[in-house]
């Protein structure tokens, strides 16, 4: 689901002068794992004023948001944003979403929702149906502007608002919009109550994270397919099959998915039987995560502890490799 993650198209080679082919070479150079002659080559290219400039400068971008090799070489995110305003200023649509995605998540702490949105909206525009790279950028660009309306991140709460964009993302096949949307027409939050429409989106959200996470672990898709599992959202009510996927997702770092298998080994629920150590680790990385009800439930077992004299209070592991980290916030597609 991540395609805007991909190498910026090619522009045809009409006249393959000097600057496509440092482009193509330094793409080779970065598949060979020669980084600095890539990063010198690109560089040569981003200040060139030819038609390749604008996708070198998206490439710098995408080298200095993510990093090279596993030790995230050239990890640098204001130098990423410098060069995704370049790229996004002569018209590069990825640079503009990856810019819009920056100012979303925040440079060096610092959130900018306000240029996001205005980011967002200009992808959320685009006409160019006929290019799949635009169209899944489109997708991805309607979900936040629904998301930041339906928060209050840089725009009016505004559940209209949210529910049209939603289903802008979701007519182009973003799943958690599917769900989200459908918890809305479940609810009459921003529509009309249907619950038939709820069903479907429900129902094509879930074929799409069982689809995908058959190919790839994503911990916001395994998330959502426990909440679908846990609540018969478009599937039969499975209690041990949620919590399998929550236990996934939590591996993965989901915080919401870690707390929601707190609660379920707290109460036992589709897991077996209670099971406060394990809880209890959960909720305790939840916490540290940022969850902000997680504490009350961590404070219950341990008053739970001192009434029963019990020393330690994570007796027990996991019967699969133990959970020990989460993000320190929440994903971008957690309920």
């Amino acid at each position: 689901m991540d395609a805007y993650h991909q190498v910026a198209p090619v522009p045809p080679p009409l006249q393959l002068g000097s600057a496509a082919v440092q482009f193509i070479h330094a793409l080779d150079c970065l598949k060979l794992i020669q980084y600095d002659t890539a990063i010198n080559l690109f560089e040569q290219v981003a200040n060139s004023k030819t038609s390749y400039a604008k996708n070198a400068q998206y490439q710098l971008g995408l080298i200095h948001e993510h990093g090279l090799g596993e030790q995230q070489l050239y990890l640098d995110m204001a130098s990423a944003a410098k060069q995704y305003e370049r790229a996004h200023h002569e018209g590069h649509v990825g640079a503009t979403f990856r810019l819009g995605m920056l100012m979303y998540h925040g440079v060096n702490g610092h959130k900018a929702y306000g240029q996001a949105k205005l980011l967002f909206t200009k992808i959320a525009q685009c006409t160019d149906q006929n290019n799949q790279f635009v169209q899944i950028l489109r997708r991805d660009a309607c979900f936040y502007l629904g998301h930041m309306h339906e928060q209050g991140y840089g725009a009016d709460v505004d559940d209209e608002a949210t529910c049209d964009y939603y289903q802008d993302a979701a007519d182009l096949g973003h799943p958690v919009a599917m769900f989200r949307l459908a918890r809305n027409y479940a609810d009459r939050i921003g529509v009309e109550e249907d619950g038939q429409k709820a069903r479907v989106l429900y129902v094509n959200a879930v074929a799409i994270f069982e689809k995908e996470v058959a190919i790839q672990d994503n911990r916001d898709f395994f998330f959502y397919l426990g909440l679908s599992y846990a609540n018969g959202y478009g599937v039969t009510l499975d209690l041990q099959r949620a919590a399998f996927y929550y236990y996934k997702a939590a591996e993965l770092g989901h915080i919401d998915a870690a707390y929601d298998l707190g609660l379920m080994l707290l109460r036992g629920d589709g897991v077996g039987g209670k099971d406060y150590g394990v809880a209890h680790k959960l909720l305790t990385l939840a916490h540290q995560g940022g969850h902000r009800l997680a504490k009350f439930y961590i404070e219950q077992i341990n008053d739970f502890i001192k009434t029963s004299k019990v020393q330690e209070p994570c007796q027990h592991q996991p019967k699969s490799k133990p959970i020990t980290k989460f993000k320190s916030t929440t994903t971008q597609f957690s309920n």
